[in-house]
């Protein structure tokens, strides 16, 4: 029935996605790029007979256009000249992304099946310039070898992960990325910590439970940033740091609402919002409810 009233609806949200995109002030929109990439792989997908709502309509979700174009720019700041690289379950449209534009290796992982099928549907109708593979893994126990991939990414993931997950992820990625290589991170942050319980099990993984609630993530605030992350390796760089947040208070929540109640009806309007209600924020104290931070890691040689 879903898939029936996505199909009837289709030819209305496209129109309307084509509206909102160009009302977006493109001037104040990043990851612009991935944005269209992801439209015309849509296209592409339907032409073969895989029709994805998602790439069609809103294929760059919120402040992902922020977290890809950030994990973008520091992709290119590695100085190893072989790119193999590890992707822990970022959205795949990243992924697909890079894997067209260079040359080498690109190993995703991600312990939902559910989600590594699509992936590698959509991953066998594309003509990757990367030798493009995917596997189901745990980012907390990686069966790869120290000091295996150049660049390590991992957008909007470490939160998601269970108990201690993020800190024993973030040991693991540094165990195999090599030395001289980039990790690169993105994850939500406030101005206090806090942890995120819903309803659901939205990835359908064992996870914690909490007055039947569901784990559902961590926001991160300076002191965990350091405590969670930062404090469990050693011999890094920090190559780069940047927080981009809502500008009016309780916008983000108040989106998200919308965005459960009304699905693409809402979410195709995602680069209007993020041009006009989104900016890069200087420091923790400007954040008003919630912001997201990326942050480039540099392994000592």
């Amino acid at each position: 029935m879903k898939t029936i009233i996505q199909i009837i609806t289709l030819p209305y949200l496209l129109i309307k996605s084509y509206l909102f995109w160009l009302k977006a002030k493109k001037q104040n929109l990043p990851g612009k790029e991935f944005y269209l990439f992801g439209k015309r792989l849509g296209r592409k997908l339907f032409l073969k007979g895989f029709i994805s709502p998602k790439l069609l309509l809103n294929p760059v979700s919120i402040v992902r256009y922020f977290e890809f174009e950030f994990a973008s720019k520091s992709f290119s700041k590695c100085e190893l000249t072989e790119q193999n690289i590890l992707d822990v379950s970022s959205p795949y449209l990243f992924g697909f992304y890079i894997s067209s534009k260079f040359t080498g290796k690109y190993n995703y992982i991600n312990p939902d099946k559910k989600d590594l099928s699509v992936v590698k549907k959509y991953a066998s109708k594309i003509n990757f310039k990367m030798n493009y593979l995917a596997g189901q893994a745990d980012a907390t126990k990686l069966l790869f070898e120290e000091n295996s991939f150049s660049h390590i990414i991992s957008i909007s993931v470490i939160e998601h992960i269970n108990g201690n997950g993020d800190s024993e992820a973030i040991k693991e990625m540094w165990r195999v990325l090599k030395p001289g290589g980039l990790l690169i991170l993105t994850f939500p942050a406030a101005k206090s910590y806090f942890e995120e319980f819903t309803n659901d099990n939205t990835y359908g993984l064992q996870v914690e439970k909490k007055n039947n609630k569901f784990f559902f993530q961590r926001i991160y605030d300076e002191t965990t940033i350091h405590q969670r992350l930062l404090n469990k390796i050693t011999n890094f760089t920090i190559l780069g740091i940047e927080i981009f947040g809502e500008m009016e208070k309780g916008f983000y929540n108040s989106y998200a609402k919308r965005w459960e109640k009304n699905s693409f009806f809402e979410t195709v309007k995602d680069p209007f919002y993020i041009s006009k209600y989104f900016k890069k924020l200087d420091s923790f104290s400007e954040i008003k409810d919630l912001a997201v931070i990326g942050l480039t890691l540099r392994k000592h040689k």
